[in-house]
Parts: structure tokens; C-alpha cells; sequence
């Protein structure tokens, strides 16, 4: 189960209307505007601070999030989905990590608001 202090602080972010919602890519940047993210991409951004060794990576405000760090990525790196979201939910149906990421990425690219996923979070995580 997610760490509560995280889920929190998550929760909180989505909420804030401090980011602006993008879709398939954690986290993008084009010319000239400002960055979107996915509702994951805004865990990442949390946590920017959290990294131990992908850190490099992440710190660079421009530099979008990546699995392999040179790509646009739709999923978040191991150290996030192992330490903050944890390995089950309480949904039955999401038993891992990536089930969990599956579902969350689905939600937000189908065009769940980041408060409709925020109410998901909170209730299944």
C-alpha cells in the first residue's frame, strides 16, 4: 500500500491546480509553453528531491521524465513505484506496481480530470 505521507502529498499536488494535464508522456515541455504532466509525471515532480540514484536524471527542471532518460516515458522509474506507490492496492484487481501504473496512465489519457484521479487515489491506493 502507498505510503501514507506520500499519498497525501500526491493527492494534494493533483489537487492544487498548480499543474497542467497532459497526456501519454509523465512529462512534457514544448516550445515555449509551460509543462504538462500526467497524474504519474506529478508523482515524479513530488519527488524530484526523494531520488537516490536516478536522481541526475529528474533534477533538471527542462529535462522530461523518462525511464531510460532519453525519451518521454509513460512509466515511472523503479525507485518511485517501489518506494511510494507500493506494491498493492486495495482494489483486489490491481496486484503490482504496474498494474497500478496501467490504470492511473488509462484514467488520465481516457480524460479523467487530475481531481477524478485524485478521488481514485484516495480510495484505492
Amino acid at each position: 500500500m502507498m505510503q501514507l505521507k506520500m499519498k497525501k502529498k500526491w493527492l494534494k499536488a493533483l489537487r492544487s491546480g498548480k499543474y497542467t494535464q497532459g497526456l501519454c508522456a509523465l512529462k512534457t515541455i514544448a516550445e515555449k509553453k509551460k509543462a504538462s504532466f500526467c497524474c504519474l509525471g506529478v508523482l515524479c515532480d513530488i519527488n524530484r528531491k526523494e531520488f537516490t540514484m536516478e536522481s541526475a536524471r529528474y533534477k533538471n527542471k527542462e529535462t522530461v521524465f523518462s525511464a531510460d532518460g532519453l525519451s518521454s516515458s509513460s512509466e515511472i522509474p523503479g525507485t518511485i513505484a517501489t518506494e511510494f506507490l507500493g506494491a498493492e492496492s486495495k482494489n483486489r484487481e490491481l496486484n503490482s506496481t504496474e498494474e497500478i501504473q496501467e490504470e492511473l496512465a488509462g484514467m488520465n489519457d481516457g480524460g479523467a480530470s487530475f481531481k477524478s484521479i485524485a478521488n481514485w487515489i484516495e480510495e484505492n491506493l
